[in-house]
Protein backbone atom coordinates (compact mmCIF):
# COMPACT_ATOMS: atom_id res chain seq x y z
CA UNK A 1 0.00 0.00 0.00
CA UNK A 2 0.89 3.68 0.51
CA UNK A 3 2.16 5.16 -2.84
CA UNK A 4 2.92 1.97 -4.01
CA UNK A 5 -1.10 1.29 -4.35
CA UNK A 6 -1.84 -2.65 -4.47
CA UNK A 7 0.01 -5.72 -4.70
CA UNK A 8 -1.42 -9.41 -4.81
CA UNK A 9 0.90 -12.21 -3.42
CA UNK A 10 1.09 -15.39 -3.50
CA UNK A 11 2.17 -15.85 0.05
CA UNK A 12 2.60 -19.73 0.73
CA UNK A 13 6.05 -19.20 1.63
CA UNK A 14 6.00 -15.98 3.78
CA UNK A 15 9.95 -15.73 3.44
CA UNK A 16 9.01 -16.10 -0.43
CA UNK A 17 6.08 -14.53 -1.99
CA UNK A 18 5.43 -14.34 -5.69
CA UNK A 19 4.46 -11.50 -7.07
CA UNK A 20 0.52 -12.11 -9.24
CA UNK A 21 -0.67 -8.54 -9.76
CA UNK A 22 -0.41 -5.06 -8.95
CA UNK A 23 -2.18 -1.68 -9.15
CA UNK A 24 -1.13 2.01 -8.44
CA UNK A 25 -3.39 3.90 -11.04
CA UNK A 26 -5.20 5.17 -8.07
CA UNK A 27 -2.04 7.14 -6.17
CA UNK A 28 0.39 9.92 -6.35
CA UNK A 29 2.80 11.79 -5.50
CA UNK A 30 0.15 13.39 -2.87
CA UNK A 31 -2.40 10.62 -2.42
CA UNK A 32 -1.84 7.13 -0.94
CA UNK A 33 -3.26 3.71 -0.23
CA UNK A 34 -4.45 3.36 3.17
CA UNK A 35 -6.82 0.08 4.29
CA UNK A 36 -7.86 -2.78 2.22
CA UNK A 37 -11.01 -5.36 2.79
CA UNK A 38 -11.60 -8.16 0.48
CA UNK A 39 -15.19 -9.26 0.27
CA UNK A 40 -16.62 -11.63 -2.51
CA UNK A 41 -14.76 -11.18 -5.74
CA UNK A 42 -13.85 -7.10 -4.67
CA UNK A 43 -11.09 -5.84 -2.90
CA UNK A 44 -12.01 -2.22 -1.32
CA UNK A 45 -9.52 0.27 -0.69
CA UNK A 46 -9.18 3.67 0.89
CA UNK A 47 -7.30 6.36 -0.14
CA UNK A 48 -6.24 9.90 2.07
CA UNK A 49 -4.19 13.07 0.90
CA UNK A 50 -0.79 13.18 2.71
CA UNK A 51 -1.20 17.33 2.12
CA UNK A 52 -3.95 19.87 2.82
CA UNK A 53 -3.92 21.50 -0.66
CA UNK A 54 -4.53 18.61 -2.71
CA UNK A 55 -7.53 18.55 -4.96
CA UNK A 56 -8.35 14.53 -3.96
CA UNK A 57 -9.19 14.15 -0.28
CA UNK A 58 -9.56 10.60 -0.29
CA UNK A 59 -11.59 8.00 -2.07
CA UNK A 60 -13.10 4.24 -1.47
CA UNK A 61 -11.45 2.02 -4.35
CA UNK A 62 -13.29 -0.84 -5.77
CA UNK A 63 -11.02 -3.39 -7.35
CA UNK A 64 -11.52 -6.98 -9.19
CA UNK A 65 -9.92 -9.28 -6.38
CA UNK A 66 -8.44 -11.94 -9.07
CA UNK A 67 -7.01 -9.54 -11.47
CA UNK A 68 -6.88 -5.65 -9.17
CA UNK A 69 -8.29 -3.82 -12.21
CA UNK A 70 -10.05 -0.91 -10.92
CA UNK A 71 -13.81 -0.75 -11.15
CA UNK A 72 -14.98 2.53 -9.48
CA UNK A 73 -13.82 5.19 -7.31
CA UNK A 74 -16.02 6.83 -4.61
CA UNK A 75 -14.42 10.20 -3.99
CA UNK A 76 -15.16 11.78 -0.45
CA UNK A 77 -14.37 14.99 1.36
CA UNK A 78 -12.91 13.35 4.30
CA UNK A 79 -8.72 11.43 4.27
CA UNK A 80 -10.27 8.04 4.53
CA UNK A 81 -8.11 5.49 7.02
CA UNK A 82 -9.24 1.87 7.18
CA UNK A 83 -12.34 -0.27 5.44
CA UNK A 84 -14.14 -3.18 6.72
CA UNK A 85 -17.21 -5.39 6.21
CA UNK A 86 -19.29 -6.69 8.33
CA UNK A 87 -23.09 -8.35 7.95
CA UNK A 88 -22.43 -9.67 4.64
CA UNK A 89 -23.41 -6.28 2.80
CA UNK A 90 -22.20 -3.49 5.09
CA UNK A 91 -18.48 -1.70 4.50
CA UNK A 92 -17.52 0.76 7.38
CA UNK A 93 -14.67 3.41 6.54
CA UNK A 94 -13.06 5.35 9.24
CA UNK A 95 -11.57 8.63 8.08
CA UNK A 96 -10.15 11.86 9.30
CA UNK A 97 -12.67 13.94 11.04
CA UNK A 98 -15.44 10.98 11.18
CA UNK A 99 -17.24 7.78 9.25
CA UNK A 100 -19.02 6.59 6.76
CA UNK A 101 -21.11 3.22 5.99
CA UNK A 102 -21.96 1.67 2.76
CA UNK A 103 -24.61 -0.61 1.91
CA UNK A 104 -22.56 -3.20 -0.86
CA UNK A 105 -25.27 -5.54 -1.40
CA UNK A 106 -24.10 -4.98 -5.02
CA UNK A 107 -20.43 -5.31 -4.10
CA UNK A 108 -19.30 -3.53 -7.38
CA UNK A 109 -21.51 -0.47 -6.72
CA UNK A 110 -21.32 0.59 -3.05
CA UNK A 111 -23.81 3.02 -1.74
CA UNK A 112 -22.93 5.33 0.99
CA UNK A 113 -26.39 4.85 3.61
CA UNK A 114 -24.57 6.66 6.54
CA UNK A 115 -22.05 8.93 7.80
CA UNK A 116 -20.42 10.92 10.60
CA UNK A 117 -18.92 14.11 11.02
CA UNK A 118 -17.29 14.98 14.19
CA UNK A 119 -17.74 18.64 15.20
CA UNK A 120 -14.20 18.98 15.68
CA UNK A 121 -12.68 17.12 13.26
CA UNK A 122 -11.50 13.98 15.52
CA UNK A 123 -9.61 10.90 13.92
CA UNK A 124 -11.44 7.84 13.53
CA UNK A 125 -8.24 5.19 12.19
CA UNK A 126 -8.01 1.66 13.26
CA UNK A 127 -10.98 0.10 14.23
CA UNK A 128 -12.04 -3.67 14.91
CA UNK A 129 -16.19 -4.99 15.65
CA UNK A 130 -17.31 -6.89 18.66
CA UNK A 131 -20.90 -8.22 19.64
CA UNK A 132 -22.01 -8.84 23.22
CA UNK A 133 -25.76 -9.56 24.25
CA UNK A 134 -26.84 -9.87 20.60
CA UNK A 135 -25.73 -6.48 19.79
CA UNK A 136 -22.74 -5.51 17.06
CA UNK A 137 -20.36 -2.87 18.38
CA UNK A 138 -17.41 -1.18 16.55
CA UNK A 139 -14.48 0.58 18.70
CA UNK A 140 -12.54 3.11 16.99
CA UNK A 141 -8.86 4.38 17.82
CA UNK A 142 -9.31 8.34 18.06
CA UNK A 143 -5.54 9.29 18.41
CA UNK A 144 -5.26 11.46 21.17
CA UNK A 145 -9.00 11.48 22.08
CA UNK A 146 -9.11 7.71 23.42
CA UNK A 147 -10.87 5.42 21.98
CA UNK A 148 -14.58 5.59 20.75
CA UNK A 149 -17.46 2.52 20.84
CA UNK A 150 -20.38 2.58 18.78
CA UNK A 151 -23.32 0.40 18.28
CA UNK A 152 -24.29 -0.84 14.93
CA UNK A 153 -27.89 -1.97 13.68
CA UNK A 154 -28.80 -4.24 11.01
CA UNK A 155 -29.93 -1.68 9.04
CA UNK A 156 -26.71 0.26 8.44
CA UNK A 157 -27.04 2.87 11.17
CA UNK A 158 -24.85 3.81 14.12
CA UNK A 159 -25.06 5.12 17.67
CA UNK A 160 -22.56 6.94 19.94
CA UNK A 161 -22.54 4.23 23.20
CA UNK A 162 -19.12 5.00 25.43
CA UNK A 163 -15.92 6.55 25.51
CA UNK A 164 -12.37 5.43 26.53
CA UNK A 165 -10.19 8.74 27.50
CA UNK A 166 -5.88 8.89 27.39
CA UNK A 167 -5.59 12.32 27.97
CA UNK A 168 -7.30 14.49 30.94
CA UNK A 169 -7.77 17.57 28.65
CA UNK A 170 -5.93 17.64 25.02
CA UNK A 171 -5.17 20.81 23.45
CA UNK A 172 -4.50 20.26 19.01
CA UNK A 173 -0.75 20.41 18.67
CA UNK A 174 0.32 21.00 22.02
CA UNK A 175 2.49 17.91 22.62
CA UNK A 176 3.36 16.11 24.46
CA UNK A 177 0.17 13.53 24.45
CA UNK A 178 -0.71 10.14 24.66
CA UNK A 179 -1.98 8.27 21.28
CA UNK A 180 -3.63 5.28 19.87
CA UNK A 181 -3.97 4.74 16.19
CA UNK A 182 -5.20 1.06 16.51
CA UNK A 183 -7.27 -1.70 18.38
CA UNK A 184 -8.31 -4.91 17.94
CA UNK A 185 -11.51 -6.98 20.12
CA UNK A 186 -11.23 -10.19 21.32
CA UNK A 187 -14.38 -9.90 23.36
CA UNK A 188 -14.48 -8.62 26.31
CA UNK A 189 -10.81 -7.63 25.81
CA UNK A 190 -10.06 -4.75 23.60
CA UNK A 191 -6.01 -4.06 22.86
CA UNK A 192 -4.78 -0.78 21.70
CA UNK A 193 -1.78 0.63 20.90
CA UNK A 194 -0.38 3.14 23.12
CA UNK A 195 2.44 6.25 21.97
CA UNK A 196 3.28 9.18 23.78
CA UNK A 197 3.25 11.59 20.21
CA UNK A 198 6.29 14.01 21.22
CA UNK A 199 8.38 16.34 18.99
CA UNK A 200 11.57 14.12 19.92
CA UNK A 201 11.76 10.80 21.87
CA UNK A 202 12.43 11.18 25.52
CA UNK A 203 13.42 8.11 26.96
CA UNK A 204 12.71 9.36 30.50
CA UNK A 205 9.71 10.31 29.98
CA UNK A 206 7.51 8.88 26.70
CA UNK A 207 5.26 5.62 27.35
CA UNK A 208 4.52 3.13 24.73
CA UNK A 209 3.03 0.19 24.87
CA UNK A 210 0.12 -2.16 24.59
CA UNK A 211 -3.42 -0.67 26.32
CA UNK A 212 -5.54 -3.92 27.41
CA UNK A 213 -9.62 -2.97 28.49
CA UNK A 214 -12.14 -4.79 30.17
CA UNK A 215 -15.42 -4.47 27.76
CA UNK A 216 -17.28 -6.69 30.20
CA UNK A 217 -19.47 -3.89 31.08
CA UNK A 218 -19.59 -0.83 29.21
CA UNK A 219 -20.34 1.60 31.53
CA UNK A 220 -17.67 1.01 34.01
CA UNK A 221 -14.87 0.18 31.61
CA UNK A 222 -11.45 -1.32 33.52
CA UNK A 223 -7.90 -0.79 31.42
CA UNK A 224 -3.97 -1.09 31.99
CA UNK A 225 -1.29 -0.18 30.24
CA UNK A 226 1.65 -2.22 29.44
CA UNK A 227 4.78 -0.63 28.93
CA UNK A 228 7.76 -1.30 26.59
CA UNK A 229 11.15 -0.84 28.75
CA UNK A 230 12.98 1.69 27.21
CA UNK A 231 15.91 -0.23 26.69
CA UNK A 232 14.06 -1.56 23.77
CA UNK A 233 12.93 1.53 22.40
CA UNK A 234 13.23 2.51 18.30
CA UNK A 235 15.34 5.22 17.69
CA UNK A 236 13.95 5.82 14.05
CA UNK A 237 10.64 7.40 13.90
CA UNK A 238 7.44 8.48 12.12
CA UNK A 239 5.27 11.33 12.36
CA UNK A 240 2.57 8.88 14.48
CA UNK A 241 5.11 7.32 17.35
CA UNK A 242 5.08 3.75 16.96
CA UNK A 243 3.59 1.60 17.79
CA UNK A 244 0.19 2.06 15.35
CA UNK A 245 -1.11 -0.92 14.44
CA UNK A 246 -1.61 -4.52 15.95
CA UNK A 247 -2.77 -7.96 15.32
CA UNK A 248 -3.36 -10.74 17.62
CA UNK A 249 -2.92 -14.29 17.16
CA UNK A 250 -3.61 -17.09 19.62
CA UNK A 251 -1.84 -15.84 22.84
CA UNK A 252 0.52 -13.13 21.18
CA UNK A 253 -0.32 -9.37 20.26
CA UNK A 254 1.86 -8.05 18.39
CA UNK A 255 3.34 -4.47 17.39
CA UNK A 256 4.92 -2.81 14.57
CA UNK A 257 8.08 -1.07 16.50
CA UNK A 258 10.10 0.80 13.83
CA UNK A 259 13.63 -0.73 12.92
CA UNK A 260 13.09 -2.68 16.46
CA UNK A 261 10.50 -4.92 13.93
CA UNK A 262 7.50 -6.16 15.85
CA UNK A 263 6.77 -6.00 19.62
CA UNK A 264 5.01 -8.89 21.16
CA UNK A 265 3.01 -8.98 24.30
CA UNK A 266 1.63 -12.59 25.65
CA UNK A 267 -2.17 -12.25 26.60
CA UNK A 268 -2.67 -15.48 27.25
CA UNK A 269 -4.02 -14.72 30.90
CA UNK A 270 -5.52 -11.19 29.56
CA UNK A 271 -6.07 -10.07 32.98
CA UNK A 272 -2.15 -9.92 33.74
CA UNK A 273 -0.43 -9.73 29.81
CA UNK A 274 3.05 -9.26 29.74
CA UNK A 275 5.88 -7.26 27.12
CA UNK A 276 8.12 -10.68 25.93
CA UNK A 277 10.38 -8.75 23.36
CA UNK A 278 10.71 -7.60 19.94
CA UNK A 279 11.36 -9.15 16.51
CA UNK A 280 13.65 -7.80 14.12
CA UNK A 281 11.82 -9.52 10.62
CA UNK A 282 13.71 -7.67 8.16
CA UNK A 283 17.34 -8.74 10.30
CA UNK A 284 18.53 -5.45 9.01
CA UNK A 285 16.53 -2.72 11.04
CA UNK A 286 14.33 -2.01 8.47
CA UNK A 287 11.30 0.59 9.65
CA UNK A 288 8.44 -0.78 9.26
CA UNK A 289 4.47 -0.29 9.13
CA UNK A 290 1.67 -2.00 9.18
CA UNK A 291 1.97 -5.50 10.07
CA UNK A 292 -0.64 -8.21 9.29
CA UNK A 293 -1.15 -11.87 10.76
CA UNK A 294 -3.41 -14.32 8.65
CA UNK A 295 -5.71 -17.08 10.32
CA UNK A 296 -3.49 -19.33 9.97
CA UNK A 297 -0.27 -17.53 11.86
CA UNK A 298 1.73 -16.22 8.95
CA UNK A 299 2.96 -12.55 10.20
CA UNK A 300 3.50 -10.18 7.18
CA UNK A 301 5.09 -6.18 7.77
CA UNK A 302 6.05 -4.05 5.52
CA UNK A 303 8.91 -1.08 4.40
CA UNK A 304 8.03 1.89 5.70
CA UNK A 305 9.82 3.55 2.80
CA UNK A 306 10.08 0.73 0.12
CA UNK A 307 8.02 -1.84 -1.60
CA UNK A 308 9.72 -4.70 0.45
CA UNK A 309 7.12 -7.45 2.56
CA UNK A 310 9.02 -9.13 5.30
CA UNK A 311 7.43 -12.30 6.74
CA UNK A 312 7.48 -15.40 8.61
CA UNK A 313 5.40 -17.92 10.39
CA UNK A 314 4.23 -17.32 13.95
CA UNK A 315 5.26 -20.71 16.50
CA UNK A 316 8.11 -21.75 13.73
Amino acid sequence: MGYYGVRKYLASDPKNLILLAENNAFTSARVIARGGCVHGRYLYMTTRSFTNNSSEIGSLVVLQKDNLESVRKIDSDMKLVEVQQYLDRYLLVSGIGGFIIFDAINPSNPKEIFSYKHHKHREYQGFDFFENDNKLYVAFAHFAEGIGIWELDHSGKATAVTEISLNDSFLVNQMPFYQTMDVIVDYPHLYATYATQTEKVSLKSDRRGLLVADLSDLDNIANKIVLIPASDWYHKTTGDRQPSYLKKFENNVYLNFAEKGVAIFDVSNPDNPYYSGTNDLSNDRALIQPIYVTDDGKLFTGSYYWKTIYGMTLGK
